[in-house]
């Protein structure tokens, strides 16, 4: 099973949605920390109305790398939380990328965005793009691989959505989890899974996985909980299973988490139900 899409940025403007034969979309949404694309939204709203599979990424531009994470984390929040929440990449390419062949930039700003959100992004690159990464990074993230072979018995990139068997070496990653092989007449890739699997790439769960979570154990839990700082001013929060004597702590995402769900009347996104879940379970 494969899904074809595309991906766009303010380059195809107004982009319709579905009108190359997509499956799926992908968008760029920042680059820097100075940039946004203006067509972002009109490209987001149609992917969550159609409720197909879509991802956002970030252009890395090799400043600061927590500064970049943030800014891309400011510009796609508000599609987060809602019922058709798209997957996060990290674009890794030499053209304006100050931070080039520092691997390590990468590692940093996908582990702000998964503490900052609770997702786990992708890495996109070519095979050399892809060779800097680091040993958190081929362990963790999933790759959306870039390369271009032609058409057979042509000296012509590949125009429609034929594309062969993946031909180019791996390197450190296991697995490829998608393959851009052509740019023409505009970006074409293959994702190697489902649209319920491309729901999982992030790490977090959808609206409908959280029916088979039993709200009342989890109110039940609440009565056991205690949210606490081992000392004045320290920035971490604690919360402690006051029953197991078991206490963890919490970094920005999983405190306001715990927050939330300590309020009379909780109400959680899926991403956060994912995250209480993992939370209880490790003090219990």
């Amino acid at each position: 099973m494969v899904l074809k899409f595309v991906d766009v940025a303010s380059h195809q403007g107004n982009y319709v949605v579905g009108s190359s034969g997509e499956e799926g979309v992908i968008v760029k949404a920042t680059q820097g920390t100075g940039y946004l694309n203006p067509y972002l939204d009109y490209v987001a709203q149609q992917a969550i109305s159609k409720s197909i599979p879509w991802g956002i990424y970030h252009y890395a531009g090799g400043g600061d790398a927590n500064a970049e994470a943030d800014y891309f984390i400011q510009a796609v929040q508000g599609y987060l939380n809602g019922s058709n929440p798209p997957n996060l990449i990290l674009d890794w390419e030499e053209y304006q990328n100050s931070a080039y062949k520092n691997g390590v930039w990468a590692e940093t700003f996908l582990k702000r965005l998964k503490d900052k959100t609770g997702i786990q992004g992708g890495i996109y690159g070519n095979s050399g793009d892809l060779s800097q990464m680091t040993q958190w990074i081929i362990e963790n993230a999933w790759v959306w691989f870039a390369g271009y072979p032609y058409a057979a018995g042509t000296s012509q990139m590949i125009q429609d959505w034929n594309a062969p068997k993946f031909p180019y070496n791996k390197g450190k990653f296991n697995a490829i989890t998608g393959w851009q092989f052509s740019s023409q007449p505009l970006d074409k890739s293959i994702f190697y899974l489902t649209a319920e699997d491309w729901n999982k790439l992030g790490g977090v769960s959808t609206p409908s996985d959280n029916n088979n979570i039993d709200i009342q154990t989890l109110m039940e839990d609440k009565k056991m909980l205690k949210l606490f700082r081992v000392a004045e001013g320290e920035e971490s929060l604690r919360v402690m299973n006051t029953v197991t004597g078991k206490s963890l702590a919490l970094n920005e995402v999983a405190a306001q988490t715990m927050r939330d769900f300590m309020k009379d009347e909780p109400k959680l996104t899926p991403a956060q139900f994912k995250n209480l879940n993992d939370i209880l379970r490790q003090i219990s």
